[in-house]
């Protein structure tokens, strides 16, 4: 048995009202569920100030305490809890308000008197089993923004058709010149930062990604500084397990860098040629320099034949 499995979940329990506070104790000293040991408080101030020297793996917070009612005592006592996952205890039957409270963060909702003890502690184990993998999925998401920051390539995604954005890397802030939030608010931005000419090429990448589901395409785009670069994008239509297209994910690179070597060396002039020379120059030269190379060997074997008959 695992130690998370065989050790006893500690719980703070925060009810103003002595009776129902004693059926909650009960409750939680059935062990066919799991191992609980409650700490009691009877007022939100008590709580505040337990939760910032103990963590506890759950709170059981009744939402009418002496110094707090209603929504604010939801409030504060998730504020107060950070990580720990919170289920709220309330004498009101109001689905509205049920909602509400599972909108702002709290793990389950019960009402008193409508739950026995079976109903409370598996409300209390489904409250540690999704903390845990909220837990989890934070930790991963956090680990692959990481990642995603410190790479110099910029991953976007976006919905279909509508191509809304979904998600873009900080590293959109380089290439591109506009900080991360401004990008993913106008999903325009990239197209608009296009330099006019080769909007055309960008254009084409959109049809080709409609039809065939992928594209690969460079342009040149403009900073808000005024600096000009090189983009390559490469994207991709997402489908579902089902069928039908979810999404659309891509990739930004700059590649002005290529872009400047390719053009150097295309105007970099080579012995016997000039810059932007015809296939024919090329030829031609090559078959030159075959000539000469051949006749240089030529001379050198004769050379060293000279030398070896007078020794």
């Amino acid at each position: 048995m695992s130690h998370q499995a065989s050790r006893a979940f500690q719980v703070l329990l925060v009810e103003d009202d002595p009776g129902d506070a004693g059926l909650i104790r009960n409750a939680l000293k059935d062990k066919r569920i799991g191992s609980f040991e409650e700490t009691w408080v009877t007022s939100l101030g008590e709580a505040r100030e337990i939760m910032d020297a103990v963590q506890f793996d759950v709170v059981l917070l009744d939402l009418s305490l002496p110094d707090s009612q209603g929504l604010e005592t939801v409030r504060g006592g998730l504020e107060a809890a950070r990580d720990m996952p919170v289920v709220v205890l309330t004498g009101r039957d109001d689905e509205e308000l049920a909602l509400r409270i599972l909108e702002m963060g709290a793990q389950d909702y019960l009402v008193k008197g409508r739950h026995d003890a079976d109903a409370l502690l598996r409300a209390l184990r489904h409250a540690l089993a999704r903390a845990r993998t909220e837990r989890a999925l934070r930790r991963s998401e956090a680990l692959l923004s990481g990642i995603l920051d410190n790479t110099l390539d910029a991953v976007w995604s976006a919905t279909w058709p509508d191509f809304q954005v979904i998600f873009v890397s900080r590293s959109i802030e380089n290439i591109f010149g506009w900080p991360q939030d401004v990008f993913q608010s106008n999903p325009r931005l990239w197209f608009e930062s296009i330099v006019p000419e080769d909007r055309p090429v960008s254009e084409s990448g959109l049809k080709k990604l409609l039809s065939e589901g992928c594209a690969d395409v460079e342009y040149r785009v403009r900073k808000p500084s005024g600096e000009m670069v090189w983009v390559r994008e490469r994207s991709k239509v997402i489908f579902r397990p089902m069928g039908g297209p979810e999404r659309v994910d891509g990739v930004f690179t700059d590649v002005t860098r290529q872009r400047e070597a390719e053009q150097k060396l295309a105007q970099k002039p080579v012995d016997g040629i000039g810059a932007n020379p015809s296939p024919n120059e090329i030829m031609r030269n090559v078959a030159a320099r075959g000539g000469n190379m051949t006749r240089t060997l030529r001379d050198d074997r004769s050379d060293s034949l000279k030398q070896n008959s007078r020794s």
